[in-house]
């Protein structure tokens, strides 16, 4: 063991102030916390370009915007004026981002979109969920656009708790085929 002062400048080799061990054992506990149920669930984003098409029709007549990282549909990429066009539509496959829990905090679906119609409503998310041992299928959230000719988000509350142990998850993005040019550019799922 090394000399020992009075004036307790010199420590027996080994020896961790007591101001030290106390700091470290308070940032140990606050990083064990941090798995805690308590703490929200990471949100989660996708960009809609990353949605898979859901036929051939919207493969053929959406647009994909590399650059702008939307999607795109209306009378600029090739909407027929005759006859009611359905809506393009793409399917989003949401993964829990959090490895630890089941359910989720998420408590919102967001719809980030342009629609410069006059009436809005031309661009959709719905939340689905679909039971894992049941296979049924059940609306959890939508959201529609709004009136807009900038990039704008709309937020709605979720009706039931995303539970992951219960349930997989979906989203549909829906663009309506009109006579102006609508975009959706990400869906997200926030606390």
């Amino acid at each position: 063991m090394a000399a020992t002062r009075t004036d307790r400048s010199i420590r027996p080799t080994g020896s961790v102030p007591a101001w030290l061990r106390r700091t470290m054992l308070v940032v140990g506990v606050g990083l064990a916390a941090m798995h805690a149920p308590v703490w929200a669930t990471s949100d989660w984003t996708t960009a809609a370009p990353t949605c898979t098409p859901d036929s051939k029709r919207t493969l053929s007549l959406g647009i994909t915007s590399a650059l702008g990282g939307f999607l795109q549909a209306g009378a600029a990429v090739g909407a027929r004026a005759e006859g009611r066009n359905p809506p393009l539509a793409y399917y989003c496959p949401v993964w829990n981002p959090d490895d630890l829990t089941t359910a989720s905090t998420w408590s919102h679906l967001q719809l980030q979109f342009r629609d410069p119609t006059s009436t809005g409503g031309q661009v959709r998310a719905r939340l689905y969920s679909k039971n894992r041992s049941t296979g049924i299928v059940k609306l959890v959230a939508s959201a529609s656009s709004v009136p807009s000719s900038t990039i704008h988000t709309v937020s709605v509350p979720l009706r039931n708790t995303v539970d992951f142990a219960i349930n997989a998850y979906y989203v549909v993005l829906e663009l309506e085929n009109g006579t102006q040019a609508v975009e959706a550019h990400m869906v997200m799922l926030t606390n």
